[in-house]
């Protein structure tokens, strides 16, 4: 029911975040923060690295020379009956199609209006979202899309404390088993070469955003993708892969960013998590990334 539902992101999020009274009770020792953060200079997402734009449109495409776009010569968003939505070739599964290049979105320092339609994943949730427990009683919490999502559609960012591999690892150590979950996140881009290998990781598990409860899935509805603004850390926005439902729940697959560890029933010796994601493609076990944990 409506009235049962608050809002967890407080004035955080242009269009709030809302989740079941009773389930507030579980979330004590978590602080909704939207946006990732660091406690070192090394990994802080907020020092501007990037040059800005001198684009003085109203809003930057490819047609208006704009510099975070045109230096890969395509629109990463495209634009449809003032829909803005990522490009198909970022979610099309196709192994002929070559691997779509990075996105960078204008920022900060940019001539452009905060309106342009290259500031998307920065500007935070922008529809209805619900947190509430999952319906089949295993899987714990879990997100709900509050109205329909097409597909391209930008849903939320995996945000929370920007960490070393070290840190991940001592975090993911800690886990009590059977007690404690796993929330931590690593996404790794590969540029040119394989040696050539960029690793962001991201832990929510005590202060962080909506996507922190977005499970796991074999089959999933959204995919991340990593996009940058201001810093060379990049957000992990998570984008509808195909048509969404309204009350459906949303899921991306953990291998899309590799969890590094796993849930706290996971045994120190490396056995496998059993997946509960109920999707027809459901591979049996939670990914599971041995190079990285």
């Amino acid at each position: 029911m409506a009235e049962d539902l608050v809002n967890l992101s407080q004035d955080f999020e242009r269009v709030p975040v809302k989740i079941r009274r009773h389930l507030l009770e579980e979330l004590q020792d978590f602080e909704y923060f939207p946006r990732n953060f660091a406690d070192t200079e090394e990994l802080d997402p907020t020092i501007l690295t990037y040059p800005g734009c001198s684009c003085q449109a109203l809003s930057c495409n490819i047609d208006t020379n704009c510099q975070c776009i045109t230096r890969f010569k395509q629109n990463h968003y495209i634009n449809t009956v003032g829909l803005t939505r990522l490009s198909a070739s970022y979610y099309d599964n196709s192994d002929t199609n070559p691997p779509p290049p990075p996105i960078y979105e204008c920022n900060t320092l940019c001539k452009c209006s905060s309106e342009c339609r290259n500031r998307l994943v920065q500007n935070g949730v922008q529809m209805p979202l619900v947190v509430d427990r999952h319906d089949d009683g295993k899987k714990g919490l879990c997100v709900l899309a509050g109205r329909h999502i097409s597909a391209g559609e930008f849903v939320c960012e995996y945000a929370g404390q920007v960490i070393t591999l070290e840190q991940a690892r001592l975090a993911t150590a800690s886990l009590r088993p059977g007690r404690d979950m796993n929330y931590v996140i690593a996404v790794k881009e590969h540029a040119g070469h394989d040696s050539d290998v960029t690793l962001t990781i991201i832990d929510p598990r005590r202060r962080g955003n909506v996507g922190r409860f977005i499970n796991h899935s074999c089959g999933p509805n959204l995919v991340m993708i990593p996009v940058r603004s201001d810093s060379h850390v990049p957000m992990l926005a998570l984008f509808a892969r195909r048509p969404i439902l309204a009350g459906e729940e949303l899921g991306f697959h953990y291998n899309g960013g590799d969890r590094v560890g796993s849930d706290g029933d996971e045994k120190a010796g490396g056995e496998l998590t059993v997946c509960r994601c109920g999707a027809v493609s459901c591979s049996g076990f939670l990914p599971f990334d041995r190079d990285i944990f």
